[in-house]
């Protein structure tokens, strides 16, 4: 269009029948100085669209197609989650957490480091993002501001500092679990923010020994710890400050003969225990209720409980 002045429709269609070399002829006498820059056209051009052309199939055959739809997919999902749990690790214990919650249905994503463990969350429809949680755009990828919990298994004690204190930077009212290597590092994990640490060996060699001693007290608790299981289910509630229960008896929501549901402890706000408690105590704001009866009736308790004041 410069060179020779031709009109838009000429000049492209000059360039389409050169790039792609059919050899239909010129569309109009060219002078030397457009000779000149067909023959750069030939020679660079279709060097460069071969070369595109090439880098395509390339990016299909190795896959690079499918991940990006694989990452949009999985961010898509992630931005509808609500009050979930993040988990950062997909390690034996990271995927046994997330197993369970897929059971319970209970909202949750993953962030690891390994792509090659992406294969273990597509295979099960699990979202996950790849990347490293201690890093934060990757959490607010997650959803760090939108989620209720994080869980921290990546199985370095260092690695969980940092995911932790980056976590609790972003979102300071988030509850933060992890466990521990070592029991040295249960102080720094909880200086730097979380609010429960598990150290595997112990509660591993604690189960174990009870299994010796006791063996009909773990089978009870195995029981309850069973997510599959229908005849026994623990369930943990808050008492919110806008909840019409407040200041009413125990009993008036929760009694084994009448709906089957038990509480088994109310934990304050000060931090005091207060197992089997008496049925005319009065539910206070910030009592943590552990609660035991089947599924259905805890639902229905519970929907009851959550009813708030009009």
């Amino acid at each position: 269009m410069i060179l020779e002045g031709w009109s838009f429709f000429d000049s492209f269609y000059m360039v389409v029948i050169t790039l792609a070399t059919v050899g239909y002829g010129e569309v109009h006498e060219l002078s030397l100085v457009g000779r000149i820059f067909t023959s750069f056209l030939i020679i660079f051009g279709i060097g460069f669209l071969t070369y595109t052309i090439a880098i395509g199939i390339n990016y299909l055959i190795e896959g690079h197609l499918q991940r990006l739809l694989t990452k949009r997919y999985m961010q898509k999902r992630i931005n509808q989650l609500q009050d979930h749990v993040i988990i950062c690790g997909l390690g034996s214990t990271g995927a046994q957490i997330a197993y369970e919650f897929s059971r319970l249905k209970i909202g949750f994503c993953i962030i690891e480091k390994d792509e090659e463990k992406q294969e273990i969350a597509l295979k099960e429809d699990w979202p996950i993002i790849i990347g490293d949680g201690s890093d934060e755009e990757v959490l607010k990828t997650a959803g760090i501001e939108r989620a209720s919990s994080l869980i921290s298994v990546v199985g370095d004690d260092a690695n969980d500092v940092f995911i932790i204190l980056t976590a609790r930077a972003l979102s300071p009212n988030i509850f933060i679990v992890t466990h521990a290597e070592t029991e040295e590092s249960i102080p720094k994990l909880k200086q730097a923010g979380a609010n429960r640490v598990s150290l595997s060996h112990k509660i591993s060699g604690y189960h174990m020994a009870t299994m010796a001693t006791h063996p009909t007290v773990t089978d009870f608790i195995n029981l309850l710890a069973d997510s599959e299981n229908n005849s026994f289910h623990v369930e943990e509630i808050e008492i919110k400050p806008d909840y019409s229960v407040i200041g009413k008896p125990v009993n008036t929501y929760f009694d084994v003969d009448k709906n089957g549901v038990s509480v088994l402890a109310i934990f304050k706000l000060s931090g005091e225990a207060i197992p089997s408690p008496d049925q005319s105590r009065l539910f206070e704001s910030g009592d943590r209720l552990i609660l035991m009866g089947t599924r259905e009736n805890l639902n229905e308790a519970i929907s009851k409980l959550e009813e708030k004041i009009a």
